[in-house]
């Protein structure tokens, strides 16, 4: 067994002699000898307990590269250290595994091997210091940057298992961290193979029994005396797990006996303010006993992967809740911004906690707090009417209360009644529901009425003479003419309010017209005097209609009192008078009725436009 730099943090224990001179006998019988392209080799990167790193070119592909040798006075006795590194990352043609470009012996016989340069340090130069990885790299989250790269270190030793290579000896100093944030696991030279056959030049871990590794992250089972397996490596990334939660490697090496009771102990005290999944992934990978450990690096990979989406799930979270606080507040509030403020921050609640349940469906405190939220909107749209609205953020809760479902069904009844009603009151007021009727009414009465007193001023007084029973005779059969018509149009004239009010008026001039005449003709006023008043009572019904039904009558309101005004003074053409009124009439409620329909169809065709539009 040989130690590195002693019994240190970063001491590694390395095999004995006698367990690598095979290495070297495959070596010499591979025929490996000197590189054809020459390499300039320069100054010294690094050196460690037997080991030492130079800069190098390499001029016929104009690049630089770096050449591990051994020191001068081990180059006899550990030449299998080199040789197993460049054999087991040769082997390994993976982005986070650093490329062997070549290996060769110096004109000493010592191997050398050529590997890819890395500008960058080592992780545990940046594990934890946050203010050197934010500048670097700009990271907020330091815990987080420190999972990835442990992750990708994961996804190297899974591929170097897959191959049958077990490293043996990870920990953050053999992760290199390049200037871009690349990944690199390195120093394999204490690795071995997990398969028993002739075909990998590394000595088989069925047959390693001593110890080697370094001591601060060492498996109980690398003491010796045990098999090693695919286990031991995840034993190793529990390892730095352990020392990315406590800034520290997992075993104290204050003492050889401290230490070795660490180790078989194995008993990792993991700083309370570590994430609770983190830290029982870190006990299960660092069991003890391999067989409660992860059984591959897969697995370990897998649980650290569930962690990343619950974790950023969780943040996602954290920052909804933060909008959920402000909704709280700000239904708290009374103001003309509220209503702005309350779905702004709602928005931005739902939209938090729905990506954290994308990103982990199964986020129990997400998925009650959505609820909560939308349990507030819902609350806050049933008091301002929107039934509706509730009912669909009622669809979109996990477990919606039964008395919140209550509420909203009552609600939504509540407002069907209302719709319902509002409809009827929309139809009873549409001036187009029997706008046809209306203007075969009032085209039919009204040229009846235009004509008759045409005839009475022309024919009257040669062919009938004019009496209190003829003209009660009269009202009494354009009565009975107009109850016709309303029997044949009832269902049109009683649908909408206005037809009901323009039936009831035309109704109401009859039985008037029959008490006015009674009453002149008990007092013995002029038959001549009464139908001037006739033209008065005209004036006053349809003052009447323009308060009641149409308020665009007043110019029949206004032509019968200037008939009537006109009658008063000129009572020979009295006849002329009332046709020129009813005529007015007549012309009146052709425009009314015609007008109303032309506005209609243009705001209808307004309104479509608009929605075309957006």
């Amino acid at each position: 067994m040989q130690v590195d730099e002693g019994l240190g943090r970063g001491a590694t224990i390395r095999p004995s002699e006698s367990a690598l001179q095979p290495l070297l006998r495959a070596f010499t019988a591979r025929g490996a000898g000197s590189s054809a392209a020459p390499i300039e080799v320069g100054a010294t990167l690094a050196e460690g307990g037997m080991g030492i790193v130079k800069i190098a070119e390499q001029p016929a592909l104009g690049r630089t590269v770096v050449v591990k040798t051994l020191r001068g006075d081990f180059a006899k006795t550990a030449a299998e250290h080199i040789l197993r590194e460049a054999w087991a990352t040769g082997a390994l043609e993976h982005p986070n595994i650093v490329p062997v470009h070549d290996i060769r012996v110096d004109a000493h016989g010592t191997p050398v091997i050529v590997l890819k340069k890395i500008e960058g340090d080592c992780w545990t130069a940046l594990m934890h210091q946050p203010e050197l990885l934010r500048d670097r790299f700009g990271v907020e989250d330091p815990l987080t940057w420190n999972l990835d790269i442990l992750r990708q270190v994961t996804q190297a030793i899974r591929y170097a298992h897959s191959r049958g290579i077990l490293h043996r000896d990870l920990k953050p100093d053999n992760v290199m961290i390049g200037e871009f944030g690349e990944v690199y696991v390195v120093d394999w030279g204490i690795a071995l193979s997990m398969r028993d056959n002739d075909s990998c030049p590394l000595p088989a871990a069925s047959d390693q029994s001593a110890m080697a590794g370094t001591p601060c992250y060492l498996a109980p089972e690398m003491l010796g005396g045990r098999p090693l397996d695919a286990r031991t490596d995840v034993y190793l990334l529990g390892a730095i797990l352990f020392e990315i939660l406590a800034d520290r490697p997992p075993h104290r090496t204050d003492d050889l006996t401290t230490l070795l009771a660490d180790i078989t102990r194995s008993e990792p005290v993991i700083p309370e303010d570590a994430p609770p999944s983190l830290a029982e992934m870190c006990r299960k990978a660092m069991a003890a006993e391999p067989a409660r450990r992860y059984q591959d690096a897969n697995h370990f990979a897998s649980a650290l992967q569930v962690f990343a989406q619950t974790s950023g799930s969780q943040k996602l979270a954290d920052k909804a809740r933060e909008e959920l606080a402000a909704l709280e507040a700000c239904l708290q509030e009374d103001g003309p911004k509220q209503q702005h403020e309350v779905y702004r921050y709602f928005g931005a609640a739902r939209f938090g906690y729905e990506s954290a349940l994308a990103t982990w469906p199964e986020n129990a405190s997400a998925k009650e707090e959505i609820d909560r939220a939308r349990s507030l909107m819902i609350d806050y749209e049933l008091s301002r009417g929107n039934a509706e609205a509730a009912r669909g953020l009622l669809h979109e809760m996990h477990e919606p209360p039964t008395e919140l479902q209550l509420r909203v069904d009552e609600a939504l009844a509540t407002q069907a009644r209302e719709s319902d009603e509002l409809a009827r009151f929309r139809e009873d007021v549409d001036l187009n529901l029997g706008r046809q009727t209306r203007l075969v009414l009032t085209l039919v009465l009204g040229s009846l009425w235009t004509l008759m007193p045409l005839v009475e001023h022309v024919f009257g007084t040669a062919v009938w003479r004019n009496s209190f029973p003829r003209m009660c005779g009269t009202t009494i059969v354009l009565w009975l003419l107009c109850l016709g018509f309303w029997v044949w149009a009832r269902e049109s004239l009683t649908r909408t309010v206005i037809n009901r009010r323009i039936t009831l008026t035309v109704m109401v001039i009859f039985p008037s017209q029959l008490l006015l005449f009674a009453g002149a003709s008990a007092l013995k006023m002029p038959y001549v005097s009464a139908e001037i008043l006739m033209v008065l009572l005209w004036a006053v019904v349809a003052t009447s209609a323009v308060l009641t039904v149409e308020r665009r009558f007043w110019p029949t309101m206004l032509a019968y009192a200037c008939a009537f005004l006109f009658a008063t003074h000129e009572p020979h053409y009295r006849f002329l008078a009332m046709a020129a009124a009813n005529a007015i009439f007549t012309g009146n409620g052709l425009v009314i009725w015609c007008g109303r329909r032309q506005a209609k169809e243009e705001r209808l065709a307004q309104e479509q436009a608009q929605e075309q539009a957006s």
